[in-house]
């Protein structure tokens, strides 16, 4: 059957790499063997795979379609090893995840504990804004996502989620660290180091930001919480940020989170997110529990 053929493979390389010549250089093979396998297939099938152009390879309808079908029996194959090597019992695989930089923190410490249990499982993991975490999970690029405030969209499943709300986070020296809780209009007089709009934060912020009359001071953004974190313990200025994007700095006494006082202030949803219908193997399956637990423990 042509579609478990070497077929697979080289038009694969060719659709990616757009030349013939480019794909037999990834291969090893010449390019006439890669052109002479798909001219094969294309005269089985009764219609072009590629439009041959003078700059490079162009698929067609017909051969989007085949690219799709192959794509997606990869996939199946990849899980289906994998449930293999679940029955052998060799605990063995890997899992990818896509997650926001906000639950960098926390998702460390819970992937810590599953290598403790499955030290043979591997793990591919990705940081994105949290639409695009979405819709990473949608195109089964990644088993499993991890967003704040993910978008409605269909096909998307959020088995479990927990909130959490704003607050302050500033340097241990800091006027407003002895407090228990601050309100906006105690911020106003100190810098703030604010995410940009890449990060969904910022939305959240740009909310309570819509509610006040007063107009904050700020003194740096950033596309990286990382960087806003550092400062804040420097002293550049104060943050506002969730707890659960500063798990490793609060509970390591670098910096003081305060609660903010504030009815306006919305609460940032940090959910699981699932493609609908997709199997995972059954390595994702047991972090997926893992991971559910611990959100109910956070929800608690």
């Amino acid at each position: 059957m042509w579609a478990f053929s070497r077929f697979v493979r080289y038009f694969n390389e060719a659709a990616v790499r757009g030349s013939m010549r480019r794909a037999g250089e990834e291969l090893h093979v010449s390019p006439s063997s890669v052109d002479r396998q798909i001219l094969r297939i294309e005269s089985e099938l009764g219609v072009p795979l590629f439009e041959r152009l003078s700059q490079g390879l162009k698929v067609t309808a017909a051969g989007e379609l085949v690219l799709h079908r192959i794509r997606r029996w990869q996939k199946e194959m990849d899980l289906l090893k994998a449930q293999i090597e679940d029955l052998k019992g060799l605990k063995r695989g890997h899992i990818s995840l896509a997650i926001v930089e906000g639950a960098v923190e926390w998702t460390t410490q819970i992937l810590a504990e599953y290598h403790r249990k499955y030290p043979g499982v591997s793990f591919a993991v990705h940081v994105h804004g949290a639409d695009h975490v979405a819709r990473l999970v949608l195109d089964n690029a990644v088993d499993i996502g991890l967003s704040v405030n993910p978008p409605i969209l269909p096909g998307l499943l959020i088995p479990n989620s927990a909130e959490f709300r704003l607050g302050v986070i500033a340097a241990l020296g800091h006027p407003l660290a002895g407090q228990a809780k601050v309100r906006f209009s105690d911020c106003m007089e100190y810098g703030i180091v604010a995410p940009d709009n890449s990060l969904a934060l910022r939305g959240v912020i740009d909310r309570l930001l819509a509610t006040s009359s007063a107009h904050p001071r700020i003194v740096a953004t950033s596309n990286s919480l990382s960087m806003l974190k550092h400062l804040v313990a420097q002293d550049v200025g104060i943050g506002l940020v969730t707890n659960l994007d500063a798990t490793w700095e609060i509970e390591t006494g670098r910096v003081r989170f305060i609660p903010l006082e504030n009815p306006n202030v919305h609460p940032s949803i940090l959910s699981l997110c699932l493609a609908e219908g997709r199997q995972l193997p059954t390595t994702a399956t047991s972090l997926l529990t893992l991971f559910d637990t611990a959100m109910n423990q956070l929800a608690s």
